[in-house]
């Protein structure tokens, strides 16, 4: 069976490991001309670290991630509310928490995928499916036939709307700026501090790394108010207790990023026919809870376990839709539900969100992390 992914993100590369060892003739097409270089950090919890070790990466992943001991939540002051030590989770699932640079994880997958097997600078326009073929036609004019087409072509995706039409992203509220930096004697800690209407994190990344973030709720397209990034985020951040000003101060100013944060609508279903999707395509979401790689990693696994069952291409990618939906849509729930909170902007219900935070039992929180990392598929 021939399949065709569009897209060589994290799930789109994982979809053609997984897909090829599963004993398919899968071929990824870019829209890139090249592998991107640099990113933002990417958390990896134990749900995707195990799938990681299933097709032989997760030595290459972990030499290069930083590791988590702890989660600790702040407020803009730098007063900490509660520090959650993540030890459980390791005795618990035999696999730490880490964050990672979305460059290496490329890397990864395109070294056990094979370079070659990238199709390069090739931008899909438009998917069509006839009877038991699929078609995926090009901006250079190609039309490329094939028995499956997978969408891993992020939250932009251009496959949508074969499967969905009418579904454009929708604005989630919120301004992110990123960085990755070097910065010595950093804490194995994961940070994540509130303001009103903002909030901001750090995390080890490895290889003497740091990956931080900052999120301001604001308009869409809301302009640069101090004349660049670096200049906006170090206004908004920069005062919120060390080290998270030094972190930013230090980041060069080409190894920051800015991102209106859009979401995928609650789709009525992942594939259609022979057609289906995977990853932000299928699920983009607010980042609160940091799944986002892990889940496109797991749709890739469940994709390729259920089109190696059958009966047909059409039916598996049905119950491959079935299968996932219920478990992004309660990640994005959860997500929704934390992000309630960071976007508090008055005094008050600010203040009283730090105090409830601040009683808020580390087990119990702990509890929250462990239940999307629990999650079994091979």
């Amino acid at each position: 069976m021939k399949i065709i992914v569009i897209g060589a993100g994290i799930g789109g590369l994982f979809a053609g490991i997984a897909l090829r060892d599963a004993g398919f003739d899968v071929i990824v097409y870019e829209r890139c001309p090249e592998p991107q270089p640099g990113g933002a950090g990417l958390t990896l919890w134990a749900n995707a670290l195990k799938l990681f070790r299933h097709y032989g990466m997760l030595d290459d992943i972990l030499a290069h991630a930083g590791t988590f001991e702890h989660s600790e939540f702040r407020t803009a002051a730098g007063r900490t509310l509660v520090r959650v030590a993540l030890a459980d989770l390791v005795e618990q699932f035999g696999l730490p928490t880490v964050c990672v640079g979305r460059n290496v994880v490329s890397d990864v997958l395109l070294d056990r995928f094979g370079h070659e097997n990238v199709v390069w600078a090739t931008e899909m326009v438009r998917a069509e499916q006839d009877g038991d073929t699929v078609y995926a036609e090009f901006s250079d004019g190609q039309r490329i036939s094939a028995d499956v087409l997978i969408g891993a072509d992020g939250i932009h995706s251009a496959v949508r709307p074969s499967v969905c039409p009418g579904s454009a992203p929708q604005y989630d509220g919120q301004t992110v700026w990123r960085g990755v930096t070097d910065v010595d004697s950093l804490p194995a800690t994961a940070f994540v501090s509130f303001g009103r209407g903002s909030r901001a994190g750090w995390s080890p990344m490895g290889d003497g790394r740091v990956y931080w973030f900052g999120a301001r709720f604001q308009p869409p397209g809301t302009p640069d108010r101090f004349g660049s990034m670096k200049a906006d985020a170090l206004a908004e951040f920069g005062d919120w207790g060390d080290p998270l000003g030094r972190i930013i101060s230090a980041t060069p100013e080409d190894a920051i990023s800015r991102t209106d944060i859009y979401a995928v609508p609650r789709l009525p279903t992942w594939s259609s026919g022979r057609i289906a999707l995977l990853g932000d395509a299928a699920h983009a979401m607010a980042p609160h809870i940091a799944q986002g790689a892990c889940l496109a990693v797991e749709d890739a696994t469940v994709l390729a376990l259920r089109l190696a069952d059958g009966p047909t291409p059409e039916e598996a990618l049905r119950r491959y839709s079935d299968e996932r939906q219920p478990r992004a849509e309660e990640l994005r729930d959860e997500a929704d539900r934390i992000g309630r909170p960071a976007a508090m902007r008055g005094p008050v219900s600010s203040r009283l969100r730090n105090a409830v935070l601040a009683l808020t039992p580390g087990r119990m929180l702990l509890a929250g992390f462990a239940k999307p990392a629990a999650f079994e598929i091979v």
